[in-house]
């Protein structure tokens, strides 16, 4: 059984993660639906008093320097004062002529060829971006396509002797301030509908790079910080469904990160609102464990489980991570009649043979492929579509 979290202002509904011989779980949201990854676990919500010595108060809530929040109160994005931002300019390890690099200490000379690029790619002037505290140096060659709104990078990271390390198909734009090894790229992309959240880490010592980000055009809320002086990174994304006449949907997904670059623990949290025109700011004050709700994330003995403590607009409560999470994630389905005048009460919805209910419907499948169809009285609609449920992603099913 999936464990689901039952709190005093949320209805807990029942779902079965695990597939039988019977076939995939079906759930029919009629109001609200919590759902937590089975590695978060409720624990005892503690108030937070201040250390013996000390004159100052409990830290700023961490709900304050989400991406939203920050740009709200204070019209500029929240500060990053663990990362320091990378400048292209001159290098101690090598020169840049017309169309090599010079590599001063072995007089090797490197063609500047960024290799295969996309089909219609217009590139643009490269230049370098020095890393002399890991003697190496980064070539970034920028490039645009006709159909994106930004610049995208082809980056090649050379040893101090030209040998080729690593290529990557972005740009780093920052560094640890305590690692020279972890570059970081906190890219935010796109505008409207295809706006996208995507955090990059380069590993130098391992020449490998991971991301973790939100599908685009449904990235809602981001926090970027760091837990304390030396301590690891955190990173709580939004994933936000909405259709006006079914309700709200919001995925958060968390990731502990160690200054390594390695990932410590992670876990996931899901939320579905069946309501009619209902806003993601109504959705963010019925669930207690939104971003703009988290007061702080505290490290617990032996470094892999952290405690979150929620209650900075209200309904106060508290979870604990332990590690990483590698499960299923239940997915969020917003079925919809093709016909628009079915606000409510339109045909009714067949998944697999299994009658659903009148649409429009808030669901939550397994993840999997599914034959949806529709009939009206007792004439079944011939026309089947087969549909793939993806999860962590925001599926809109139209049915005819």
């Amino acid at each position: 059984m999936r464990r689901l979290v039952s709190v005093p202002i949320v209805m807990a509904i029942l779902f079965v993660g695990a597939r039988s011989s019977a076939g995939p779980s079906f759930q029919i949201v009629s109001d609200r639906f919590v759902w937590t990854s089975a590695n978060l676990v409720e624990t005892h919500f503690q108030e937070k008093t201040p250390e013996k010595g000390k004159d100052e108060g409990p830290p700023l809530p961490l709900g304050l320097f989400s991406f939203q929040n920050h740009f709200e109160r204070h019209g500029t994005p929240p500060p990053m004062d663990f990362l320091m931002p990378l400048h292209p300019g001159p290098s101690s390890f090598a020169e840049m002529k017309k169309d090599h690099i010079l590599f001063k200490k072995t007089q090797r000379k490197i063609p500047l060829h960024p290799g295969r690029m996309p089909e219609g790619a217009t590139p643009a002037q490269p230049y370098l971006l020095p890393l002399p505290e890991m003697n190496r140096v980064a070539v970034v060659y920028p490039y645009y396509l006709f159909q994106d709104k930004e610049d995208r990078f082809v980056t090649k990271v050379y040893s101090d002797e030209g040998d080729l390390l690593s290529t990557y198909d972005s740009l780093p734009t920052h560094v640890l301030r305590d690692n020279p090894a972890l570059l970081v790229s906190p890219e935010r992309s796109g505008c409207c509908e295809s706006f996208k959240w995507t955090i990059r880490f380069y590993h130098l010592r391992q020449n490998s790079v991971s991301s973790y980000g939100c599908p685009e055009g449904f990235c809602g809320d981001v926090l970027f910080t760091r837990l304390g002086p030396g301590g690891p990174l955190f990173i709580a994304q939004e994933t936000v469904g909405k259709l006006s006449e079914i309700g709200v949907s919001l995925q958060t997904n968390l990731y502990v990160v160690g200054k390594e670059g390695d990932l410590l623990a992670s876990g996931k949290i899901l939320f579905a609102l069946r309501q009619p025109h209902g806003e993601k700011r109504i959705a963010e004050s019925l669930q207690p464990y939104s971003i703009s709700n988290l007061l702080s994330v505290d490290p617990l003995p032996g470094g892999r489980s952290f405690v979150l403590r929620f209650g900075l607009e209200g309904n106060r409560a508290a979870l604990r991570l332990d590690a990483t999470y590698q499960g299923m994630t239940p997915c969020v389905v917003f079925a919809r009649p093709k016909d628009p005048f079915f606000l409510q009460g339109g045909p009714d919805l067949r998944i697999n043979e299994t009658s659903m209910g009148s649409l429009p419907l808030l669901l939550i499948l397994e993840p999997g492929e599914y034959i949806f169809s529709s009939s009206s009285g007792r004439k079944v609609d011939e026309k089947f579509l087969r549909w793939n449920i993806e999860p962590d992603q925001v599926n809109i099913v139209t049915v005819e």
